[in-house]
């Protein structure tokens, strides 16, 4: 019976590869791959699945727009390399890296921290310290151009603060603040400051995070907000300092 049922099921996915086959539209198509893909694995037919996750790759690097490309790319690569295609799913990376050469440079850094990020999943460090040393080279131009979505930038800061504590990492601090004071809305301004304040404070730039909470954050319930952010970080410290201490002193 168990047996009966599992061909019929196959039989019912390649009815669906078929059509699938038919579609024209390169996201849908894509993504209705990457679905019958994943039922495949599911149904052990490891390779099948492979097959079906790199024709989806083909599809989804046609995907006009370029947000909506990586995001379809990132999603086959993680499928690749939870059914152990490592190579694969690396490979389908570096080609989405390739299609956003000439991207405008937001859509550029959308794709850069997008990918680090499923690379870092990957435990891919040497090729995501790479890429990020392809952000900074780019600060020059993130300074010189609007970006429509600030969150963006905090995504890249996070990103970057990896790899890098010194300068470099000032100086893309330097380019965030600046782009954030031109926000016109205060609260939504607000909000970011407040993200970005709990960033810095993990890395304990103390003097830039009273800059912040004192001096760019303009509601007074957000700067309060700030306020208990950084004492609840300096709470917890303080709480490890102590359980530290008492595994001293039990040993």
């Amino acid at each position: 019976m168990t047996f009966h049922l599992i061909d019929e099921a196959i039989n019912m996915l390649r009815i669906g590869i078929g059509i699938t086959k038919e579609i024209t539209e390169p996201r849908e198509k894509a993504t209705n791959l990457r679905l019958l893909a994943g039922m495949f694995d599911d149904l052990g037919l490891k390779d099948e699945a492979r097959e079906l996750l790199l024709d989806a790759a083909k599809a989804a690097l046609r995907i006009p727009d370029v947000d909506d490309r990586i995001m379809e790319i990132r999603a086959i690569s993680s499928e690749l390399r939870y059914s152990g295609f490592l190579e694969d799913s690396l490979k389908i990376l570096e080609d989405a890296l390739k299609s956003v050469e000439d991207a405008y440079i937001e859509e550029k850094l959308y794709a850069f921290t997008q990918v680090i990020s499923e690379l870092l999943e990957a435990k891919a460090l040497d090729f995501a310290r790479e890429l990020v040393y392809r952000i900074i080279d780019l600060f020059p131009r993130i300074e010189s151009v609007k970006i429509e979505d600030p969150d963006l930038l905090l995504d890249t800061f996070k990103l970057v603060a990896i790899f890098e504590k010194g300068d470099v990492l000032k100086d893309l601090f330097s380019i965030i603040i600046l782009k954030l004071d031109d926000i016109e809305d205060s609260e939504t301004r607000d909000d970011i400051y407040l993200d970005l304040a709990g960033i810095i404070i993990r890395l304990g730039w103390i003097d830039e995070l009273r800059e912040i909470i004192l001096n760019k954050i303009s509601h007074p319930e957000t700067k309060i907000e700030g306020i208990i952010k950084f004492v609840e970080f300096v709470v917890s410290q303080i709480e490890k300092l102590k359980d530290y201490s008492l595994e001293f002193e039990e040993d």
